[in-house]
């Protein structure tokens, strides 16, 4: 338990770290008044779509995809049982409507990656990666092309999204994993350069956004705490009594539940921000949950090996 909340901390710390860089260049006028809308662009059309093409290519074979087929299933359910849960929510919670779509993704997606593979690993070990991988393949496929209709509160995707370097990038990566193509070593360098680089950047287009208003609001909002426990608290527990009750156990109930359990996803701030959405609100969301996380993610950790 120690060494997941080491993991936690220093997850948390790094992200902050970041956040506070953005914060700072942008309120001291070091950058520009627009570097949130091209910050969000940049990562959005290169950044995020390298990342994807890097994590599929290096962590992903046919073999595994095949083996792991369960994780597969079970977290396109998740995703979908998530998705509408939090529109549910979100629709009682904003009954003008301006903000639902943002409160709707910051409950149903989970910082899948950058916290959430550090505290699997920290719990369950090298040995839990290919059941991780699998599990969250499906966020990376959905977060920004589901992520996007939610936010926008759409029934059906935008043509401009279905075409999207990420959507490309997904298919393309596919295609890569099956066909078994071999990536040159120098590729897979510089795309390693680049999915480190997206996570800072991604932290501090948040900053850019927090620096907008003031940052006193951000501590005195309800819906954002109330959003934060849905995403610590209600999501992961909902999941680990469904997973129990239709027989999982041990890892492959335990991944799934500590994934849920993670913060919010830092993608909803690039996809309020290019939507013209409330990117501050989702940043709240973002930071706030992180902060809080520093106390359940040890509590969940711990809760998971029991069974």
């Amino acid at each position: 338990m120690n060494h997941t909340f080491i993991s936690a901390l220093s997850a948390t710390l790094l992200l902050f770290f970041f956040i506070i860089c953005g914060y700072i260049l942008r309120k001291t006028n070091a950058v520009p008044k627009n570097s949130a809308a091209v910050f969000s662009s940049v990562l959005m059309h290169f950044f995020i779509p390298v990342l994807i093409l890097y994590v599929m290519t290096q962590n992903i074979t046919p073999e595994i995809i095949a083996a792991q087929k369960l994780q597969l299933i079970t977290s396109f359910v998740i995703i979908i049982v998530s998705c509408v849960l939090a529109y549910i929510i979100a629709k009682v919670m904003d009954k003008g409507k301006s903000k639902k779509g943002v409160y709707a993704f910051t409950m149903a997606f989970p910082n899948f990656a950058f916290m959430g593979i550090p505290i699997v690993e920290a719990v369950y070990g090298a040995e839990a990666f290919s059941t991780l991988i699998l599990f969250i393949l499906p966020y990376y496929l959905l977060v920004n092309v589901l992520g996007d209709i939610i936010i926008r509160d759409e029934r059906l995707p935008r043509f401009s999204t279905l075409v999207s370097p990420i959507t490309i990038s997904i298919i393309l990566g596919f295609g890569l994993v099956y066909a078994r193509v071999a990536i040159p070593k120098i590729v897979v360098d510089q795309g390693y350069i680049i999915y480190s680089s997206a996570i800072p950047l991604s932290m501090m287009l948040m900053g850019f956004v927090l620096a907008g208003k003031k940052i006193t609001t951000m501590f005195t909002s309800l819906s954002t705490y109330f959003i934060s426990a849905m995403r610590l608290i209600l999501f992961p527990m909902i999941t680990l009594i469904a997973l129990w009750l239709v027989g999982i156990r041990g890892m492959a109930l335990g991944v799934p539940v500590l994934i849920l359990g993670m913060p919010t996803a830092v993608n909803g701030v690039m996809l309020a921000e290019n939507a013209g959405k409330d990117a501050f609100h989702c940043s709240s969301v973002v930071f706030i949950s992180t902060l809080l996380s520093l106390l359940t993610i040890p509590i969940l950790s711990y809760i998971v090996t029991l069974f």
